[in-house]
């Protein structure tokens, strides 16, 4: 199947609305338009007040929309897989897809898996991605390249609530927080790659919690290189009330940078342990609330070269981030955390742990 079109209303192209188990494969959409000035969602598909809906092998491209550019999503529960979006925008939020409402009989969940994002923007968060606050998402196993909030925060996805085994390379939100990630409610990042993401604050992932409730946020097992940020390079912790950091690598080659890990959030509840952080230039840490002294928060943390397979600085898609056999982050993380799929010790970084890949 495919479609074009403009259109006055939600979705561009398909609306679905009131629908129970639905699945449709194998569509190609392009240069969908929602005109609605503020208002507009989903330049390609919107669903609203559906369940168990599935996309697979879906293509949409250049699509635009005020939230969601190529999808929006209101009440409604969606799998996402073996799908593409690329080049498209929103003037608002979502340059690729907008998860939003949690009023309905259907509160707004979505999963997506094995999937791409390239080269979408919106004007404010969400390059690629804007979920509300309190809704349930996943990725996994997917690539998100080039994503840009103009304005806003989330270069790639404004808050998710799971990622795993996903990889993020040149997503921007220069004037905000979070060049691939902003995290506002309780979330963890897993078996991640970040590399060329870049931000005000937190080049990589910002952390902002966005309720009263007890939100804790996990980064485990992820690989972190050279992100950039004009202050926290890596990662920025404006408000949480539990943040976890633990079996990650984070390398930075560039000569000048100010400090990998910051937060100023004075009833920050934090652990960082067992990892690599080898900087070039600068701190690990900056900011009142971390105390690199506390050593029953900060602990069995390295600063060697990780020592990968393939990796030239700046060059992230030639790039093998799988670790050498010498290097100091083989069988040396945290045992709290389980073991490798080989059963042997726990690696640091993106391939170690017991959800990594191959």
């Amino acid at each position: 199947m495919e479609g074009q079109g403009v259109v006055d209303g939600d979705g561009g192209i398909i609306s679905i609305v009131g629908s129970i188990f639905i699945s449709l494969s194998d569509l190609v959409i392009e240069d969908g338009e929602v005109n609605e000035e503020n208002d507009g969602y989903g330049g390609g598909v919107f669903v609203d007040a559906s369940d168990d809906v599935v996309f697979e092998a879906l293509e949409v491209s250049k699509c635009a929309a005020y939230r969601g550019g190529a999808m929006a999503l209101r009440d409604s529960d969606v799998l996402i897989t073996d799908s593409s979006f690329t080049e498209n925008e929103a003037g608002g939020s979502g340059g690729a897809l907008a998860v939003i409402g949690a009023d309905g009989d259907i509160p707004s969940a979505l999963v997506v898996e094995f999937s791409t994002f390239d080269g979408n923007q919106a004007q404010n968060s969400g390059g690629a991605v804007y979920i509300e606050s309190g809704l349930s998402v996943s990725f996994a196993d997917s690539l998100l390249t080039y994503n840009t909030a103009n304005s806003g925060n989330g270069g790639a996805i404004r808050n998710p609530t799971e990622i795993v085994r996903s990889t993020f390379f040149h997503n921007k939100a220069e004037e905000g927080t979070g060049g691939a990630l902003q995290l506002l409610n309780s979330s963890s990042v897993t078996n991640s790659i970040f590399g060329g993401n870049r931000a005000s604050q937190g080049g990589a992932i910002a952390v902002r919690q966005s309720s009263r409730a007890s939100e804790t946020f996990s980064i485990l097992n992820d690989t972190l290189v050279d992100n950039d940020g004009a202050s926290a390079q890596s990662i920025y912790i404006e408000n949480a009330d539990t943040f976890v950091l633990s079996n990650t690598i984070i390398m930075h080659n560039a000569d000048e940078m100010t400090c990998a890990v910051e937060s100023d959030e004075d009833s920050l509840d934090y652990t960082i342990s067992y990892n690599d952080i080898a900087l070039a230039s600068g701190d690990a840490f900056c900011g009142s609330s971390i105390d690199e002294d506390n050593e029953n928060s900060i602990h069995d943390n390295i600063t060697d070269n990780p020592l990968f397979v393939d990796y030239t600085p700046y060059d992230y898609f030639g790039a093998d981030f799988h670790l050498s056999p010498d290097s100091p982050c083989v069988d040396s993380g945290n045992p709290e955390l389980g073991s490798d799929p080989d059963g042997s010790p726990i690696d640091r970084g993106a391939y170690g742990g017991p959800d990594a890949s191959e």
